[in-house]
């Protein structure tokens, strides 16, 4: 007993590949490795205000991207 394997034409599923967007918020290390600073240094100038954060408990402390490009962008202009 044979069994016809019938072939259709079903395409495959296309999938659109992720879109790969910056993070909205780096860890300090990150952040200093970007600025080429220390992670201290980062610290004082989100104490300073100079840098966006959101602190998540008293030790992890998230940077802002765009903080960090506005802080370069007018760091290059001095």
């Amino acid at each position: 007993m044979s069994v016809a394997k019938s072939k259709s034409a079903v395409a495959a599923p296309t999938v659109a590949a992720p879109s790969l967007q910056p993070p909205l918020l780096v860890p300090v290390s990150e952040a200093a490795r970007l600025l080429s600073v220390s992670t201290w240094e980062i610290r004082r100038l989100v104490r300073r205000g100079a840098l966006g954060c959101k602190k998540l408990g008293r030790t992890k402390w998230l940077i802002s991207v765009s903080s960090l490009q506005k802080f370069a962008s007018e760091v290059g202009r001095s």
